[in-house]
């Protein structure tokens, strides 16, 4: 069985309001399409609990009024000779065999007034029960061989991905009025946001395209963005993560693709975008989102069948706690320690020292093997001590593990609870045996591969007394690879994440008082590695 699970699973009732507080967005439904899940047999639904995550496709948040595939066909067609929607066995978005999600657009029914699509839509409810802002995060994987079906020398046609939309409001003028005010003839809603992929003449890469625009009571482009540097990639998994706040005069829309941030509108303000996200002069409800939508030209129809494929679905109420769209320009942080060990390869500089194995400056790096050292075991301290709430990053690399541990342990706000100075007890640890560690006072995060690099194992334990708070089976943890990981601490809040995924996240509220205070330490077992880029900042 594939794990992918989380312990922490929220209630669907949260309900999402603009005046959600900074950072505190909860999960609402995850699923990698596994066990008990399925679509039903007309094609309409996603129905069944995950046996992995424990969420209920048919248990919706309180904002959804439904969810449901929906496609764009004439009721006097046979479906399936237009779309496909399945849940089929494939190498997952980790390299191993997971199940997906396919969605698949065969052609256009040519007697639809719409252009056919095959999309999987949240439906909202009304006010005050309504959206007013989400995230989504899951992977995709696009067609390989898009770039082949039309010939460079021309643009690709229109093909959107993702789109949040509010309902038609009956408010249309003529053709003729629309093109005297130099617009475009009306469409069937009235505002709506989009994320697209083109690829312009005579270039070889696609491109990330983003739009904001009004149907009703014309069709107009308010702004777009081009984003000249994110790839989009073609016949391979990456990840997606999508918000958007609807507001009048601070709504914010963020699309990022394999951590990579496409738009911001908070950092990078298209031409025409004034804050604004729904409708100008006659605002309506956001009628529905579509975060998984295979939606295009008919041009490409005519090319083939064109698929997508989707995994680890995650549907959350604002930004996970964590992420780092949540840094505000205006909030007060401090960075208080910056350490990137440029240093001449020896010993460790002074404030730092190791136990088990020894550590050292290699290559402007702290490096320690517990690999193939002596005792196999090493903890690495930096002696001094940190307090309040606390964002703490670095970059760690696992060079080589014999038995595929890979284990990246860091330990977080520790003291002896004898408020002795750690220091002075270093010889009862030079050992390095992890049980020392446990009845001191402290936060464990353990993020290992244990003998499997995907998915990773991540861990959060409070001690004394070892206790766990927080567990997860997901991302990965491979030999030969740079992560970035980040700790951060709001109160009794804590989370974990690894290249901007939040992987843990816990609220220290069931054992001992919550460490407010303490010094760091990297940790690791059986593994040779090194940390470099270590960054504190005072939230």
């Amino acid at each position: 069985m594939v794990v992918k699970t989380a312990l922490r699973v929220f209630v669907f009732a949260a309900v999402l309001t603009c005046g959600a507080a900074l950072g505190e967005g909860r999960l609402l439904l995850k699923s990698g399409f596994e066990g008990g899940v399925r679509i039903t047999d007309d094609m309409q639904d996603i129905v069944g609990v995950d046996a992995d995550s424990g969420f209920d496709w048919e248990a919706t948040p309180a904002w959804i009024d439904s969810s449901r595939f929906a496609y764009l066909v004439g009721r006097d067609k046979t479906l399936g000779d237009y779309m496909a929607s399945s849940i089929e066995k494939a190498v997952g978005p980790y390299g191993n065999g997971t199940h997906v999600l396919r969605l698949q657009n065969k052609a256009d029914d040519p007697d639809h007034k719409s252009t056919s699509r095959n999309e999987y839509s949240f439906f909202v409810k009304a006010e005050p029960n309504d959206y007013r802002q989400g995230y989504v995060r899951y992977w995709m994987k696009l067609q390989e061989n898009l770039g082949e079906l039309f010939p460079g020398d021309r643009a690709t046609p229109w093909y959107m991905v993702m789109e949040w939309k509010e309902p038609n409001s009956g408010v249309a003028k003529s053709r003729q009025e629309c093109r005297a005010h130099g617009e475009g003839p009306g469409g069937s809603n009235n505002y709506r946001i989009n994320v697209h992929i083109q690829r312009q003449a005579n270039a070889t890469e696609f491109r990330w395209y983003l739009t904001g625009e009004h149907p009703q009571p014309c069709r107009k482009t308010e702004w777009e963005y081009v984003n000249p540097d994110v790839e989009v990639p073609l016949g391979r998994w990456f990840l997606v993560e999508g918000y958007m706040k609807k507001h009048r005069s601070e709504g914010r829309v963020y699309f990022a693709a394999d951590g990579k941030v496409v738009l911001d509108t908070d950092v990078t303000r298209p031409k025409g975008f004034v804050g604004r996200t729904e409708h100008a002069d006659n605002p309506l409800p956001l009628r529905f989102w579509s975060p998984m939508k295979n939606y295009h030209s008919m041009d490409w129809n005519y090319a083939g069948p064109i698929s997508q494929w989707y995994d680890e679905f995650e549907l959350w109420s604002d930004f996970p706690p964590g992420h780092p769209a949540l840094r505000r320009s205006d909030a007060t942080e401090e960075v208080i320690l910056r350490e990137h060990f440029d240093y001449p390869d020896g010993p460790l500089p002074q404030g730092w020292w190791s136990e088990g194995d020894r550590a050292e400056i290699r290559n402007g790096r702290l490096y320690v093997n517990a690999d193939t050292g002596r005792l196999r075991q090493a903890t690495i301290w930096l002696n001094r001590a940190f307090s309040g709430d606390l964002r703490l990053e670095y970059d760690v690399c696992v060079l080589n593990s014999a038995d595929t541990a890979n284990n990246v342990n860091f330990f977080f706000l520790y003291s002896d609870p004898s408020g002795a100075p750690l220091i002075e007890s270093r010889q009862s640890r030079q050992d390095g045996r992890y049980p020392n560690y446990h009845s001191l006072s402290g936060y464990i995060f353990t993020n290992v591969a244990n003998g499997n690099g995907v998915p990773a194992r991540f861990r959060l334990r409070d001690c004394p007394g070892f206790n766990l708070l927080a567990e997860s089976h997901e991302y990965e943890n491979r030999r030969r690879t740079v992560y970035h990981i980040a700790i951060e601490k709001r109160k009794n809040r804590l989370t974990y994440a690894v290249d901007g995924r939040v992987v843990l996240d816990a609220a220290d509220d069931r054992f001992d008082p919550v460490h407010n205070s303490g010094l760091i330490g990297f940790r690791t077992w059986h593994t040779e590695l090194w940390c470099d880029n270590l960054v504190v900042t005072q939230l």
